[in-house]
């Protein structure tokens, strides 16, 4: 077990420092910047504040609430013809509903808060070319491919793969290379609006000086709804003894906990690149594609009957 942590730590370094070694190359420089991103000082008007607070906290409450919406609707039984994973299904949807309220949190602050103080978007790290942009996605690929090719590496040279309870990385068969393709999308979604309100929205000192507070605290807000539900859900079996709180829906605590290892570490890891790069699109993509291939190799396929 501790093997298998170790190996998913390395992993998460390998995605870190493999991908800061190639984009000093001249094949994928375009996709970095020559200055690292510095923490920006924070408006001292407490208005600021006051949004942040806001944001995250009307976040954490939607994602809450769309996660209990989801499991009620049934969106992971939602099985047919052309999606056959029941987790990674729910997990991307929920992913993607959360960053579109995200999205539309942020518009709200720039037009109503950000703009009237002189922020400019080109201030944010937002604004990117077609040819940064392409060579990103180069990158990114390029660093997920290599990833990959450790983990099949590992298996057939030792027999091992990376693993640490819910949580595994490991070689995976043909089949679900389409499952992974079709809820990509999803993901790319998600992490990728994470790692924007994460690195070009919110590195600054508004949580103080120092930047492991500052990526302490996003991260820890990342992971705090399913927190919430797993914390509330499994307090509620331990002091009654009967998992009913969420009525028949006795997995929810369950599935809860599954994502909580994503959702704390890859701020971290999109905050690594985000620092060296200033281009906090390219964690994004990484960790969404590498999410992906965890959540969908770690669920069964279904078949319609």
């Amino acid at each position: 077990m501790i093997g298998g942590l170790l190996g998913l730590i390395g992993l998460m370094l390998f995605m870190v420092y493999g991908t800061l070694c190639l984009v000093r190359t001249n094949l994928f420089k375009k996709a970095g910047s020559e200055e690292p991103a510095r923490m920006r000082q924070a408006d001292a008007n407490k208005g600021g504040s006051v949004w942040l607070w806001v944001c995250l906290l009307s976040a954490t409450a939607f994602s809450v609430t769309s996660a209990l919406t989801l499991f009620g609707l049934k969106v992971d039984k939602h099985i047919g013809n052309y999606f056959r994973q029941g987790m990674p299904l729910f997990y991307g949807v929920w992913g993607c509903l959360n960053a579109v309220f995200m999205i539309g949190l942020t518009i709200l602050w720039y037009r109503m808060y950000a703009r009237r103080r002189g922020i400019k978007v080109s201030d944010l790290d937002l604004p990117i070319s077609g040819g940064r942009l392409w060579q990103t996605i180069k990158l990114a690929l390029t660093v997920s491919l290599l990833a990959i090719l450790l983990i099949f590496t590992c298996k057939f040279l030792f027999n091992s793969d990376f693993r640490f309870w819910y949580w595994a990385a490991r070689p995976f068969t043909a089949d679900k290379i389409p499952e992974m393709l079709k809820l990509l999308p999803f993901f790319l979604v998600a992490y990728g609006t994470t790692s924007v309100f994460i690195n070009s929205l919110n590195y600054s000192t508004s949580f103080g000086r120092s930047p492991a507070a500052n990526i302490g605290l996003l991260a820890f807000f990342d992971m705090l709804p399913a927190l919430l539900i797993a914390v509330t859900g499994y307090g509620y079996f331990f002091a009654t003894g009967v998992n009913g709180l969420f009525g028949n829906s006795t997995q929810i605590p369950d599935w809860m906990l599954t994502p909580l290892v994503p959702l704390a570490v890859m701020p971290l890891v999109t905050r690594a690149i985000y620092r060296h790069t200033r281009n906090p699109y390219l964690g994004g993509i990484i960790t969404a594609i590498i999410v992906t291939i965890m959540t969908c190799i770690n669920s069964q396929i279904s078949f319609p009957a």
